[in-house]
């Protein structure tokens, strides 16, 4: 498996972003060798809110699958997995998702996590932003995410950059036995 090693090669991607309180926000592209990292991000962050649609109980990604999907993803010109970090500290990722079939691969999709710690510094927009920037870049025509309708604060920075929402699936997710809409939401570049 090959893989990216420096800014030659054109899935490489990293910058610096200074946040709302001074922090310095580092951005760059996944790697395999971040595989263990991102699996025990997901396994914190997932008990940390309800926002995303599993519980660390229910995350039985490996390492090694994590691999796996990393490597698929610095296949791919339009698909990126961004690591933020603060004090190299691992504090977000986010994901962009496109289809491998040809008539679909304009359109993709977008994830955000933060962890808890980090929220309200301007993580999310200075992300949202870059993600925008390189759907351009990449001569994508659609993002599409889905969100929990409580999450008015994610939300708010989708609407903030052009997201309209264009389908909600009524009481599509249940946490502890109460039911949420979860709200499909789209940016047309």
């Amino acid at each position: 498996m090959s893989e990216f090693l420096g800014n030659n090669n054109p899935f490489y991607f990293e910058k610096d972003i200074k946040l709302l309180n001074g922090d310095i926000l580092s951005l760059r592209n996944a790697i395999t060798a971040d595989a263990e990292t991102v699996v025990n991000f997901f396994k914190v962050t997932s008990d940390e809110s309800d926002n995303l649609s599993f519980s660390s109980d229910e995350y039985f990604v490996t390492p090694y699958e994590e691999k796996i999907v990393i490597s698929n993803i610095n296949r791919n010109s339009k698909t990126i997995m961004i690591l933020g970090f603060i004090d190299e500290v691992l504090c977000c990722i986010a994901e962009l998702n496109s289809s491998a079939e040809l008539r679909l691969s304009h359109n993709v999709e977008y994830s955000i996590t933060v962890l808890k710690e980090f929220w309200g510094i301007g993580i999310g927009n200075a992300i949202t932003k870059e993600i925008i920037e390189f759907a351009e870049e990449k001569n994508i025509k659609n993002i599409v995410l889905s969100v929990r309708r409580e999450n008015s604060a994610a939300i708010n920075l989708y609407k903030k950059y052009g997201f309209k929402t264009v389908g909600i699936k009524k009481d599509y997710i249940c946490i502890d036995g109460k039911y949420d809409d979860e709200i499909s939401m789209q940016l047309q570049l």
